[in-house]
């Protein structure tokens, strides 16, 4: 009997990451990998006062699996899209990770 995260896991990959809807791939840190690019979600939480500050030069926020891409981001860590290198300012959740970016000068 498969279990509520095996669904929830199925669910996310899917339905939420279906390229034919959202997601994209995107060479993530050299490899194509399957992630969501949500720059509505970024809008809302630089609305918000408690995120405003942290995140007010983000420029990019983006959904991925975490077994997709072998690891959970540290703060301050480097991550390469697409040919662009960012900084991790956020990351949030432990499967599907939320994970703001600023650009690297």
């Amino acid at each position: 009997m498969s279990s509520f995260m095996d669904f929830y896991r199925q669910d996310i990959a899917n339905v939420l990451l279906d390229t034919d809807e959202r997601a994209v791939i995107a060479i993530v840190n050299g490899a194509p990998m399957t992630i969501i690019k949500d720059s509505t979600k970024l809008a809302e939480l630089k609305n918000k006062s408690q995120y405003a500050n942290a995140i007010y030069d983000a420029e990019l926020l983006i959904f991925i699996r975490v077994d997709e891409l072998g690891y959970i981001p540290a703060v301050e860590s480097d991550m390469t899209i697409d040919d662009k290198t960012y900084q991790v300012m956020m990351v949030d959740g432990d499967y599907l990770l939320q994970i703001i970016l600023k650009a690297v000068e």
